[in-house]
């Protein structure tokens, strides 16, 4: 979890430069965070979940008495994540939608014309 808030200023700058709050997690990095040339990587959102469920996991594994230090230090970590997840999704008529562009796992559908693939929208 180290790593998610070492590259954690990467991640909020990737989602400024693409016109969201928060921070957006890359996929297809090295151990700095800088994302490699990627026509895919950039429209993946499967990953952004991923540190709130790991630190949920964390959070059910550490005995209560560590809970409200992990809670404490990765903190900005998880509104930040949230940050992005609330501003990257779209409401029409009272639901909430994974907005096109998106590219899902699978990683072959049109991102230009996919909306709500169905392991994000689980996962989200």
């Amino acid at each position: 979890m180290d790593w998610y808030l070492s590259i954690l200023n990467s991640a909020r700058e990737t989602a400024r430069r693409q016109s969201y709050e928060g921070a957006r997690w890359p996929k297809h990095v090295g151990p700095d965070g800088r994302e490699s040339p990627s026509d895919i990587g950039a429209l993946l959102v499967w990953q952004q979940p991923h540190p709130l469920y790991l630190l949920e996991l964390l959070h059910r594994a550490l005995p209560e008495s560590r809970r409200a230090e992990l809670v404490t230090r990765f903190a900005e970590l998880v509104e930040e994540t949230a940050r992005f997840m609330t501003a990257f999704v779209e409401e029409r008529s009272g639901t909430y939608h994974l907005p096109a562009p998106v590219m899902p796992a699978q990683e072959f559908y049109d991102a230009r014309t996919t909306e709500d693939p169905t392991f994000e929208l689980a996962y989200w």
